[in-house]
C-alpha cells in the first residue's frame, strides 16, 4: 500500500497538469465534441449507433433468423455478433433517438461507476477517485465513443467486474465475465489467453465455455442462420487502413495483412463525422481517418 501511495504522489503532477490542460482545451479550443451528441441526427452524427440500432430494429420487426440483421440500409456495415443485437433490441423498440440517448446515459453511468469501483478497489483517497473519475469522464476518447454511439462503456463494465472478481479470489467468475465480454466483442479474444499462459487451465477452460455459451445464446434468440451471416460479413469484411480498428477486419491489420487497395460500390459512399457536424468525403485509403471516423467503419477509399 505504501508503494501504490508513492506512486500516486509521484503521478499527481502530471495528473494536474493533464486536468488543467483539459480544461483550457476546452474553455478555449475547438468546439468539443460534447456539443454534438445532443444532436438528433443519428445517421449523420451517431453512426455507429444507427447501425447497431437498424440491426436491433430488424430483429424485433423481422424475428429471428432474418437476414436484415446484417442487410439493413446503416451506412456502415455491422461487424459484431448477433449476440450484441439481441443485447440491444429493446433499444430497437424505441425510435433512434430515444435509444441513442438511453444508450448515451447508461454509458456515462458504466463507465463513472467502473471507474469507481476501481478506485475503491485500488482504496484511492476520496480526493484522487474525484480526480480520476473527472479526468475520464472529460477525456476526448470518451466524448467521441459516446458521439458515435459505440459500446466500448460496455465492454469496460465487464472487464472492470472480471478484474474485480480476479482480485477478490475467484478466478472462475472472473474468466465467465471475461469470456461474456469477449463474445460481445470477439477482437477482445486474447484476454482469454492470459489464464492459459499462467497455467490456470480451469479459468481458461471457463473463459472459452463462457465465450462460447453466450455466443450461442445470442444466435438462438438472433436465429441461426444469423451466425453464418455474421461470419460471412466479418471474413469478407476488406482489411481497413485504420491500425486501431476494433473490429475483426482491423484485428487483422494489427497482424500485419495488408489493407485493402480496392473498395466495393457499397464502401464508395462511406463518409465520415467533419468537424462542422456535415457528412465530409471519405479520406483515401492510405490515409488514416480523422478523430471522429467511427472504429466500425468499412474501408474508405
Amino acid at each position: 500500500m505504501a508503494r501504490l501511495n508513492r506512486a500516486v504522489r509521484a503521478g499527481a503532477p502530471v495528473v494536474v497538469a493533464a486536468l488543467v490542460t483539459a480544461v483550457l482545451l476546452f474553455a478555449f479550443g475547438q468546439p468539443p465534441l460534447l456539443r454534438w451528441i445532443a444532436s438528433p441526427d443519428v445517421p449523420g452524427m451517431h453512426v455507429d449507433f444507427d447501425t447497431f440500432w437498424r440491426s436491433a430494429h430488424a430483429l424485433v420487426e423481422q424475428g429471428p433468423g432474418s437476414a436484415a440483421i446484417y442487410r439493413t440500409d446503416a451506412r456502415l456495415h455491422n461487424l459484431n455478433p448477433p449476440l450484441l443485437s439481441v443485447l440491444l433490441a429493446p433499444l430497437g423498440l424505441l425510435d433512434p433517438v430515444t435509444g441513442y440517448r438511453i444508450l448515451t446515459a447508461l454509458s456515462v453511468l458504466l463507465v463513472a461507476g467502473s471507474v469507481l469501483l476501481v478506485c475503491r478497489e485500488l482504496r484511492l483517497g476520496r480526493t484522487w477517485t474525484l480526480a480520476a473519475t473527472a479526468a475520464v469522464l472529460a477525456s476526448s476518447p470518451l466524448h467521441g465513443s459516446l458521439l458515435l454511439g459505440q459500446i466500448y462503456p460496455l465492454l469496460l463494465a465487464g472487464l472492470v467486474a472480471g478484474w474485480l472478481a480476479e482480485r477478490r479470489g475467484h478466478p472462475l467468475l472472473a474468466a465467465v465475465c471475461f469470456g461474456v465480454t469477449v463474445a460481445v466483442k470477439p477482437s477482445l479474444a486474447p484476454v482469454l489467453l492470459l489464464a492459459g499462459v499462467q497455467r490456470r487451465w480451469a479459468p481458461f477452460a471457463a473463459g472459452i465455455g463462457a465465450a462460447a455459451v453466450a455466443s450461442l445464446t445470442g444466435v438462438a434468440v438472433a436465429g441461426w442462420p444469423t451466425a453464418f451471416q455474421w461470419l460471412a460479413t466479418a471474413l469478407t469484411e476488406p482489411v481497413g487502413p485504420t491500425p486501431d480498428n476494433a473490429s475483426l477486419p482491423g484485428q487483422a491489420l494489427r497482424w500485419g495483412l495488408p489493407p485493402a487497395r480496392s473498395c466495393s460500390p457499397a464502401h464508395s459512399s462511406t463518409s465520415r463525422v467533419a468537424p462542422a457536424g456535415r457528412a465530409a468525403p471519405a479520406p483515401p485509403a492510405r490515409t488514416r481517418p480523422g478523430p471522429h471516423r467511427s472504429p466500425s467503419s468499412p474501408p474508405a477509399c
